[in-house]
């Protein structure tokens, strides 16, 4: 039999062994070094510290990393292209561990002229978010990309509670897709008027999040659940809003990220003739693969409106939806309903209009050949 003392030393192990598992790993040290690079690169190309029109960064906490993202808007003045810009800050992040530049985006202005973007992450999670004005459009491939109409397919979440926005979507004056809440006073309601005005909608089902303080909606799935108990919860939700042509989920950080709950899930979602759209509040997220397997109507988003409730970051962040039409031909961007949201929408959309921006409802841009291989 095992003394008192060797089974205190193994509890004890177990117990820092928890804690060093808890404890966030902060990456701060990387996304300087990422910062630095990529400034260093621009600065290579006329830069200075008065061409830095805008710089934001803002904290987060997410599967066992601990960073934050900065967002940059500077002005180019010397003539550099955004394919040879990619191409310099490639190879002066290839030496931080981690870090990639992930994407690149371009938005032309005239004159072969107009603003590149380039996204850095660390492991999937954006770091940096750098918007370069004043570049050449040399990352343009080809004239089909150049002319073609990009699309923008906007998603509203969390209605239900309320029918004091409803007029403000029809204000909108674009079609749009707003994502339900099932068991709200006005689940139905609000399904119906949606439904009467040509606005897509969607059920936004509620799953559980990592976070453990955070309130959650009636009807839950949780991890763990028994088969049963998910199929009941998911038709109970479907009755309240009964409008809807797809799923997405509210909140949901870890049961995304747990195979056999998403497997129940997205075989509901499929037996229901629905399509289902991912909002990626987790980089560790296996809808689209199951998914693939079922055949099921896939999307997922790519950029969030409203993260932060300042009308100058919801406007950075529409311009990046914008850019990413323009670079992928369609994009899928997610926001909620609140004030801020609605009142720059309502500034920027016809801007965006006369730009050559096309808003369309979520499932123009999920074609039936591309069930289970996601809109991307």
């Amino acid at each position: 039999m095992m003394s008192r003392k060797i089974i205190a030393i193994i509890a004890i192990a177990f117990v820092v062994l928890a804690i060093v598992r808890l404890r966030a790993r902060d990456i701060s040290e990387q996304i300087s070094s990422a910062e630095n690079a990529v400034l260093a690169v621009l600065q290579a190309h006329g830069m200075t510290d008065n061409d830095v029109i805008f710089r934001e960064q803002s904290s987060w906490k997410r599967s066992g990393i601990r960073g934050k993202s900065i967002n940059y808007v500077v002005d180019l003045r010397a003539w550099a292209s955004s394919n040879e810009l990619a191409e310099e800050i490639k190879k002066k992040l290839r030496d931080i561990n981690g870090v990639n530049l992930s994407k690149v985006y371009f938005r032309r202005d005239k004159d072969k002229k107009g603003t590149a973007y380039f996204e850095i992450a660390f492991k999937g999670n954006i770091i940096l978010l750098f918007t370069v004005e004043n570049v050449s459009s040399g990352w343009v491939k080809n004239e089909s990309e150049e002319t073609r109409t990009p699309k923008l397919a906007l998603v509203l979440d969390d209605f239900g509670y309320t029918r004091k926005n409803l007029d403000d979507l029809k204000e909108l004056g674009v079609p749009l897709t707003i994502a339900v809440l099932p068991n709200a006073p006005f689940s139905k309601k609000v399904s119906f008027f949606a439904e009467d005005n040509g606005v897509e909608v969607i059920l936004h089902l509620p799953l559980e999040p990592d976070r453990k303080n955070v309130q959650l909606e009636e009807g839950t799935i949780m991890v763990g659940m028994e088969e049963g108990a998910i199929k009941n919860t998911i038709s109970r939700a479907l009755k309240t809003v009964p409008t809807a042509s797809g799923v997405s989920n509210h909140q949901g950080s870890r049961a995304t990220g747990d195979k056999e709950t998403m497997e129940i899930v997205l075989g509901e979602v499929k037996k229901n003739g629905l399509y289902y759209l991912d909002s990626m509040t987790t980089s560790r997220s296996v809808c689209e693969k199951i998914a693939g397997e079922k055949g099921l109507t896939f999307a997922k988003r790519d950029v969030f409106l409203d993260m932060d409730l300042n009308e100058g970051h919801i406007k950075r962040q529409l311009e990046k939806a914008e850019n990413v039409a323009r670079a992928e031909g369609y994009v899928v961007a997610i926001g909620h309903e609140r004030e801020a949201t609605l009142k720059v929408l309502k500034e920027m959309i016809p801007e965006m209009k006369n730009r050559g921006i096309q808003f369309v409802g979520l499932s123009e841009i999920i074609e039936p050949e591309s069930a289970g291989q996601g809109s991307k």
